[in-house]
């Protein structure tokens, strides 16, 4: 994402956004944030690729959150 790719980093990041929520642990989600704050950059501002790739950390983040919830509360 620094060097403007945003080609290889949603490729590379293919991989990561598609694990099951139960196994997004906090230093994966913490890594996918600090690129969601790169993609924030002006260089991006008005990308639609950089916006959906935010999107997806975004959602990426937000069922890994519920995921950690559910195990909290002992439901499925």
């Amino acid at each position: 994402v620094r060097s403007g790719a945003l080609d290889g980093a949603m490729a590379a990041l293919e991989e990561v956004l598609i694990l099951p929520p139960a196994q997004r642990v906090s230093t994966l989600t913490a890594r996918l944030a600090r690129v969601r704050d790169e993609l924030a950059a002006p260089v991006f501002h008005g990308s639609p690729q950089a916006r959906d790739l935010g999107d997806q950390i975004e959602e990426f983040g937000r069922e890994a959150v519920t995921a950690g919830l559910h195990s909290l509360s002992g439901l499925p």
